[in-house]
Order: structure tokens, then sequence, then C-alpha cells
């Protein structure tokens, strides 16, 4: 349902390889837990979530780790116990990217 391709704005990201109606999930990944001063000068400080009070963030990994952002996003995503699925907010084409919102505010923790 979903590849990893390489765009030349954003590096790697997730793209669909066939139609995918609204309301599907496309992928649900583990994440690993960590305090925010651990990772932010790191590498992996390009690959995380907030989660909760502001002082930890989550890993997704997986796909997760590599779905990109967009103010007109195609997917959504919330934790579910120790995985985060994602599930598309309309319906994604064929070679569309899938993208989140990276404004965190708008999901309830």
């Amino acid at each position: 349902m979903t590849e990893i391709r390489y765009t030349k704005e954003k590096g790697r990201g997730v793209f669909a390889t066939k139609d995918i109606p609204k309301d599907t999930v496309v992928f649900s990944n583990y994440y690993v837990a960590e305090v925010i001063e651990k990772v932010q000068k790191t590498i992996f400080d390009r690959y995380v979530y907030d989660y909760g009070d502001g002082n930890q963030v989550v890993m997704a990994l997986g796909e997760g780790s590599l779905i990109n952002h967009d103010n007109n996003h195609n997917c959504d995503f919330e934790f579910v116990g120790d995985q985060l699925i994602f599930t598309t907010v309309k319906d994604v084409r064929t070679g569309d990217e899938l993208t989140i919102d990276y404004k965190w505010e708008s999901y309830e923790w």
C-alpha cells in the first residue's frame, strides 16, 4: 500500500502505491519514548513527535519516522497503546505522498 521514496524537497517520504480511501489505516508503528534533552542534539531530533507535557518525545519506528509535513495533509495519527496509528483523512491517489500536520497542538494527548 505504501513505499519509501526520495523527494527533492524533503528527503525521504512515504508514498501510496495504490488508491487508498479516506478513513483507512495505512500503517501502525511501535515507538520509543525518551526525555527531550537526550534527543535534541542528535540526528534523531529530526524524527521525533512531541508527547504529552513537552518534556518527552517519541520516535516512531518504521514509516512513521519518514512521513512528512503538509498543511493540507492527507493522514492523521493517534497514539493507541504502544503504537502510532496512521489513518487517511481524505482519499489518496496512487503516487501521492502521505503527509501529516506537524502542528502538534491539534492533537489530543
